[in-house]
Parts: structure tokens; C-alpha cells; sequence
């Protein structure tokens, strides 16, 4: 299965925020990442997406 490795958006958001709440007891809100991806210059978040 092809995959790509692409850094996250804010179109991501809502799918990350999705996994965020399956994955952990205490995930972080979409305001979080929407703040991370818009202010933080340090930061670096990423997605892999799957390519039919």
C-alpha cells in the first residue's frame, strides 16, 4: 500500500482531532492543534495519508 508523509494542515484537523479522541483518554481539542499549526514556528506536525 502506497503511502505520503505531507505536513498537517488545518483542513487535517478534524480527521486528527477524530484519531486524537480514539487513540487517548485526555486528547488535545482541535483548538489546540488549530493554534499549533497557525502560531507555533517551532512546531512541525505531519500526516500520512494512504493513496489508492
Amino acid at each position: 500500500m502506497p503511502y505520503i508523509v505531507q505536513p498537517m494542515t488545518l483542513d487535517d484537523v478534524d480527521q486528527v482531532a477524530m484519531v486524537e479522541r480514539e487513540c487517548f483518554t485526555t486528547p488535545w481539542p482541535k483548538t489546540a492543534y488549530i493554534r499549533e499549526i497557525k502560531e507555533n514556528r517551532l512546531g512541525r506536525y505531519i500526516v500520512v495519508r494512504w493513496v489508492p
